[in-house]
């Protein structure tokens, strides 16, 4: 299967879903699946207002774009950026599915920073992007219970950080991400 797994920024400074998203791709590449990460380098966010905002290039977007067709798979990790929004957009264009992990980002206090920053994204983008996601990946019951306030209405599963072991066990009992995401059969 061919995975990529998209970030807004490769830095350490963005925090856990950096770090999630290397062990995912590295347990992948060793059951022999092709893993990438999106972007390669690292993408400095830029001030707008209060407000750090991940940008990206023409090429950065193409590389995206292309790189989305190529899959069977896109793994979103985070919201409220740029380029996840358009990883989502490019794979709902290209038939991709995809997953959207949101690293805690849907918990009530975190919707409660930003508010109606968050509130007004959610409307034009955010909540498109849920709802087209083949499902939703939750480090933890406790933060998929929060989430599901938000009105989440697609597949929803838990996988937890520190993922080798329960990653590998799932790959070998379930036939890997063609269990969790129907939608990915037919296109390896």
């Amino acid at each position: 299967m061919r995975i990529v797994h998209v970030l807004p920024t490769r830095s350490s400074t963005y925090g856990g879903p950096v770090a999630v998203a290397d062990q995912l791709a590295r347990a992948f590449a060793a059951e022999g699946h092709d893993a990438s990460i999106l972007p390669e380098g690292v993408l400095r966010p830029v001030r707008l207002g209060g407000t750090l905002v991940y940008r990206l290039s023409r090429e950065e977007a193409a590389r995206l774009r292309s790189r989305v067709r190529e899959v069977d798979i896109v793994h979103v990790h985070g919201l409220w950026n740029l380029p996840c929004t358009v990883a989502c957009h490019f794979a709902r264009r290209a038939s991709t599915p995809y997953i959207v992990t949101p690293h805690g980002m849907l918990a009530r206090w975190s919707l409660t920073q930003s508010r109606w920053k968050k509130q007004l994204y959610g409307r034009l983008l955010e909540r498109r992007n849920l709802s087209g996601a083949a499902a939703i990946h939750f480090l933890n019951n406790s933060e998929r219970a929060e989430a599901l306030a938000y009105g989440l209405t697609v597949p929803t599963f838990v996988l937890a950080n520190g993922i080798e072991g329960s990653l590998l066990r799932l790959e070998r009992t379930r036939d890997g991400l063609d269990a969790i995401v129907p939608a990915a059969r037919g296109r390896t």
